[in-house]
């Protein structure tokens, strides 16, 4: 159970991460349509491994691990939304920008959910 906690953290930031930094190499200027597909991609690296690693290190109590795992990643995604709402984050920049932030948002929380439903499957 010590591993849970470090993977959770791993999975929420390392992928995406990776996602983002492979595609700053391969697009440096980054003004093509690229560019939100990479966004598009990191969101959902995001969501699905912060749910399936700490499943996969988990020892027992799988399916309750991808769900805490999952509702944490949701939780994190709406603090996002609040914090960045609240200070100002969203206030130079345009209505599509806006709209696409809360579109990765709600792929988020949606690869959370499908990884929240493909580790109840495997445990079972």
């Amino acid at each position: 159970m010590v591993l849970v906690l470090p993977a959770f953290c791993i999975g929420a930031f390392i992928p995406g991460l990776l996602v983002r930094i492979s595609t700053e190499i391969v697009i440096p200027a980054g003004d093509t349509w690229l560019l939100p597909m990479a966004e598009l991609g990191q969101c959902i690296a995001d969501g699905a491994f912060a749910v399936f690693l700490p499943w996969w290190v988990a020892p027992h109590s799988k399916e309750l691990i991808s769900v805490i795992a999952g509702f944490l990643t949701i939780g994190l995604v709406v603090l996002f939304v609040i914090t960045s709402t609240a200070t100002g984050y969203y206030a130079e920049v345009g209505t599509g920008t806006v709209l696409w932030q809360f579109v990765l948002v709600g792929v988020t929380g949606s690869a959370a959910g499908i990884m929240v439903l493909f580790a109840k499957s495997q445990t079972r």
